[in-house]
């Protein structure tokens, strides 16, 4: 990737970790969850539209297809039975483990719901491959963002059950909207530069706007005010992409930006192995700090193991990856 456009694996570096902390607090009404739900998701589908500017008028629809195939869907099947077997094993343990419930993990696989955070991939596959087939068709500018608008507001009115295909697909037609945005403001994103207190401006309109709203969930397409959650999406997408700017010397961020599809696939084992393991310890000789510092410290103790888990699957797991090398640098995560 073009130097000037590590930014954006900055800013998707921060976000893997924004969602890591969001699945360590489970408590729903967490303010802090609360704020990062807000735009942590729809951040992802604005920088894959951003990135979409480098690729897409390179490769015809098919050339484009058969290249997200083995980088997207391969790895969304080889985390699915990664995360299922290791559901299996956690249901074992626990002494709930059925045929029913074995079978019913392995039909979510194909509804695309997956386990995890894996659900992210074959959405945004979909929602990827729709905006290039509407791209490369409509040269209207007027009925391009017309038919992707009608799309994007599509789950606004519709909704569906949990873990079913439809579910799936709506999350699409929301990945499509932000996509797009991403898509054109692409140039104004790597032409532009804050300063320190229009940035502060911007996280302080993004809180206020989440405080608004309330609590809202992409996966689960609960938007409250739809006009509230695409606005607030964008301006707390663009605060954090503005604040990667700023850090963009930063090697770490960056390194778990370009690896975060690595992340989303195992982020949620690794925080259930320290929920059975390290947090009781710390619980055992530390019980009162640790009762308050607990999302700090999980988080930190996870992302320090996904640093090795990042390291073992680009070295010895690349094929699972769609990568056809032994070792490779890095696994981006949308290009």
């Amino acid at each position: 990737m073009n130097k000037r456009l590590n930014f954006l694996d900055i800013a998707k570096g921060i976000s893997i970790m924004l969602v890591a902390f969001g699945h360590i607090v489970s408590n729903e009404s967490n303010i802090i969850r609360i704020w990062l739900y807000s735009f942590h998701m729809p951040l992802f589908f604005i920088i894959s539209g951003c990135l979409l500017n480098l690729t897409n008028n390179k490769r015809t629809l098919r050339e484009f297809i058969m290249k997200k195939i083995p980088s997207l869907l391969l790895p969304y099947l080889s985390f699915a039975i990664i995360n299922y077997f290791f559901l299996m094993a956690v249901a074992w343990r626990g002494h709930y483990l059925t045929l029913q419930l074995a079978i019913d993990h392995v039909v979510y696989i194909f509804k695309l719901c997956g386990r995890s955070a894996i659900w992210f991939l074959p959405c945004i596959f979909i929602s990827e491959v729709s905006f290039k087939l509407i791209n490369e068709n409509i040269s209207n500018f007027i009925i391009k963002i017309s038919i992707t608008t009608l799309i994007f507001i599509i789950p606004f009115f519709i909704k569906a059950q949990p873990d079913t295909l439809l579910l799936s697909l709506l999350r699409s037609c929301t990945a499509i909207g932000f996509i797009t945005i991403g898509n054109y403001l692409f140039n104004i994103i790597t032409k532009i530069n804050l300063s320190n207190l229009q940035l502060v401006f911007i996280f302080l309109v993004n809180i206020f706007l989440t405080y608004v709203n309330g609590a809202v969930d992409l996966f689960e397409l609960k938007f409250n005010n739809p006009v509230y959650y695409t606005i607030n999406s964008i301006i707390g997408t663009l605060a954090i992409i503005f604040l990667s700017k700023k850090l963009n010397e930063n090697k770490a961020l960056e390194y778990y930006g370009k690896n975060s599809l690595i992340v989303m696939g195992t982020h949620i084992m690794l925080i259930s192995v320290y929920n059975v393991t390290l947090a009781k310890i710390f619980n055992s000789y530390i019980p009162t700090f640790y009762s308050y510092a607990y999302p700090i410290i999980a988080l930190i103790t996870v992302i320090s193991f996904e640093y090795g888990v990042i390291y073992f699957f680009n070295t010895y797991l690349g094929f699972l990856l769609g990568k056809h090398k032994k070792k490779q640098e890095y696994v981006n995560l949308s290009v």
